[in-house]
């Protein structure tokens, strides 16, 4: 009783809009003073969802420190409230019992924190008033949302915000059915990039928090024409297994954030974490936050709903450019030389060396074009070019109505592995090796992602995104050496057909060993490479050209540049994944010396996150060679 008093009394003393002259419309000092009290007997302010309704958590790489993560003074009442838990919530209290503002009140603009503290506090609107909200009912009546599906585009290795995927909500309205689930509202949680930025100023911001992240709502048919349609990447849409209430309250708290300022970081503080800080304010007790606290990849996020048993169910969605490789594996090659022929106006949709095709061909190269076509429609800018192009679909339609009901092409196979079942994003590697005449034993760590020869399924084919990869050598001499320490080497082999003509690309930054004539210097090095690539099978067959820059005081200038040429096969077997690479490099301004390069990897997959690996490396430089191999054991985890 001792603590009510003083709690009133300091209520009392103090201006928070509260007057004894109105107490009808502003609320009873007495009765704030009760609520706060009350809630200090609860201990709500350490509770787990006032916490998360806050985003109040603990900082990484700061034992025993907690901080909120919203960067906008208007998300805290408190002064401190970012520090401190316990003086947010008695000042969010206070707040609601402020003069009514209309659609600017604390209850209008915080409606979860209301709900959450009514649900426990029981608040007596005979004593306070509840403000009326026009604007938020009408957009919580139009946003309509009775359940959630994660939507989970897969990786896309042009873009640095997005080579680990990307993660956003789409809330569901009641009865949804095929026919409307476009229409559907999403939450997505971006950076607010200029469409100027450059790549490497992107990365740059991404990693240390340069930018702010805004939180964007759009019909999800708008989110599929971006990544399924332009972009060209896959969906996966996971089912939340979250209650109709619980659904109501993250959308409560979708309109609390939706124009708080939370700085963006890619590898934490993104689009994942963003989404499971949502799930966390209705789920409490599942800790989901807790292993995302260093890193957040999108697939990870995707692994700790599977393991708290969130996920209802599981849809795939084929991107364009998915549904048209399909295709083209469906047709021989006189078809596609006809297809390509058609597309690119070389060809009458209607001409006789066509018709001479049977029925059901000549029908799928007309559905093929077609489909082509209106892909390629979102790549053109200018009228005349758009125009011409509709004309040829028209064209090929009218051609394709003379041949009747045919059967088509076979759908797209969901794949065996989803992009969340692949093997873990962090791997460890202990290996043993012989560097020509010396033993060594190795520890490789590597915090994310995937590399060539990792176990493929559920990653991209052809892609490689290594970052913080460092490994570490201990000699039989008692000499322990860095051996690498990449920040980032990406690659990204794509084959090419005769519709679809990317370019191969990879860029590296980092530390390596570089094999001179006498030693191995530690060298940082900055290497990028572009060329083709073809696919036979199951291998991939490509060919990079590119620069090299060495930087190190053990360099004659203390600097070199090189061209490099590199030739490779890449393998994907049914027990393992193996490359061969031929490399040519040569230095220009301190050695003046070529090197030539050829090496091998194989590595056996034990199950999904393990692997065996053996490796030979055979190097020549101005008649000098070297000889390196290694046995090594892969864990992902």
């Amino acid at each position: 009783m001792y603590r009510f008093y003083l709690t009133l009394l300091f209520f009392l003393s103090i201006n928070c809009s509260l007057t004894f002259a109105d107490t009808g419309r502003y609320g009873d000092p007495s009765y704030l003073a009760y609520l706060v009290n009350k809630a200090e007997k609860l201990r709500l302010y350490n509770h787990k969802s006032w916490h998360a309704l806050i985003h109040f958590r603990p900082q990484a790489f700061r034992y025993n420190s907690s901080l909120g993560e919203a960067d906008d003074d208007d998300f805290y009442f408190a002064d401190d409230g970012k520090k401190n838990p316990q003086t947010e919530l008695n000042a969010t209290l206070a707040a609601f019992f402020q003069a009514d503002a209309g659609d600017d009140h604390p209850q209008c603009k915080f409606p979860a924190r209301f709900y959450w503290l009514n649900s426990l506090l029981k608040f007596d609107f005979k004593r306070m008033s509840k403000v009326s909200c026009p604007k938020f009912d009408a957009w919580f009546a139009e946003f309509n949302a009775n359940s959630a599906t994660l939507v989970f585009p897969a990786s896309y290795l042009n873009s640095p915000s997005s080579m680990f995927g990307h993660t956003f909500l789409r809330m569901d309205p009641p009865n949804q059915t095929e026919a409307n689930r476009l229409l559907a509202y999403t939450m997505n949680y971006a950076a607010d990039v200029s469409a100027s930025e450059g790549n490497v100023s992107l990365a740059y911001k991404g990693i240390f928090g340069g930018y702010p992240g805004i939180v964007i709502l759009l019909p999800y048919h708008v989110k599929v024409k971006e990544y399924n349609d332009i972009e060209s990447r896959d969906i996966w849409e996971y089912k939340l297994n979250l209650s109709p209430e619980e659904i109501a309250q993250i959308s409560r708290h979708i309109w609390e954030i939706s124009e708080i300022n939370f700085d963006y970081f890619f590898f934490d503080e993104n689009c994942a974490y963003r989404i499971l800080a949502l799930i966390d304010i209705v789920r409490p007790e599942l800790d989901i936050m807790r292993n995302v606290r260093y890193r957040a990849i999108p697939a990870d996020t995707v692994r700790e709903l599977a393991r708290v048993d969130l996920i209802e169910s599981v849809m795939y969605r084929p991107s364009i450019s998915t549904q048209l490789r399909n295709a083209i594996h469906q047709m021989s090659p006189d078809q596609q030389q006809f297809a390509e022929r058609i597309v690119n106006g070389r060809l009458a949709p209607n001409s006789t060396e066509l018709n001479l095709l049977p029925v059901q061909q000549r029908a799928q190269v007309l559905d093929f074009s077609f489909d082509y076509l209106r892909y390629r429609l979102t790549e053109l800018e200018h009228q005349d070019d758009i125009k011409a192009v509709e004309k040829l679909k028209y064209d090929i339609l009218v051609s394709r109505s003379a041949t009747g009901r045919q059967v088509g092409f076979e759908s797209v196979p969901v794949p065996a592995v989803r992009d969340d079942q692949g093997h873990a994003t962090r791997r460890v590697t202990l290996g043993f090796g012989r560097l020509e005449a010396t033993n060594y034993v190795n520890v490789t760590y590597q915090p994310a992602f995937h590399s060539l020869t990792d176990p493929p399924g559920g990653y991209i084919k052809g892609g490689q995104i290594e970052f913080f990869h460092a490994e570490l050598r201990a000699y039989a001499n008692e000499k322990i050496e860095l051996e690498t320490l990449k920040m980032f080497h990406i690659t990204s082999l794509t084959p090419r057909d005769l519709f679809f003509k990317p370019t191969s690309w990879s860029a590296r930054l980092g530390w390596r060993r570089r094999f001179n004539q006498e030693d191995r210097p530690l060298v940082f090095n900055l290497s990028g490479a572009g060329g083709n690539t073809y696919e036979v099978g199951n291998s991939l067959l490509f060919a990079l050209a590119g620069l090299d820059v060495d930087l190190g005081k053990e360099l004659k200038r203390g600097h070199d540049v090189g061209a490099n040429l590199t030739l490779g096969w890449l393998n994907y077997g049914q027990f393992g994944q193996a490359k061969l690479s031929l490399s040519h490099n040569r230095f220009t301004v301190a050695d003046k010396k070529h090197f030539n390069n050829v090496q091998f990897e194989y590595s056996y997959n034990i199950d999904n996150n393990s692997s065996l690996g053996f490796a030979i490396d055979r190097g020549k430089i101005s008649g000098k060679y070297r000889t390196e191999s290694q046995v090594s054991f892969k864990y992902y985890f």
